[in-house]
């Protein structure tokens, strides 16, 4: 009964060696179909000259962000924020300054000009 037991797993690793060894030539014959020579040599060319290419055109676009960031300052500096709350202006005039008449209303105030 023992050596049963020592058979059935001599034939599990048995079979386990074949599967990797197996796997292991296919995944060398699949490298050298694909890389390799020439061919792989000016792929990486291509592959670095559209890397260097790109930095450039990243480059160039933070150039533009930049300066759309700084003309987006100028403009909100410009322009009146609204939406926030601020604090009211105090009164410059009195009631008792103010007549309000059927045509007209009149403040009466020293020095306007």
């Amino acid at each position: 009964m023992e050596t049963n037991k020592y058979v059935a797993v001599s034939i599990v690793f048995f079979i386990l060696f074949l599967g990797t060894l197996i796997f292991s030539i296919s995944v060398i014959a699949k490298n050298d179909k694909s890389g390799g020579g020439e061919d792989s040599q000016s792929e990486v060319e291509k592959l670095n000259a559209a890397l260097t290419k790109l930095n450039e055109e990243k480059q160039e676009l933070e150039k533009e962000k930049s300066t759309l960031k700084g003309k987006l300052k100028e403009q909100q500096q410009d322009k009146p924020v609204f939406g926030v709350d601020k604090d009211s202006p105090f009164d410059h005039v009195k009631d008792s300054q103010v007549r309000v008449l059927k045509n007209k209303v009149e403040i009466d105030m020293k020095d306007v000009m």
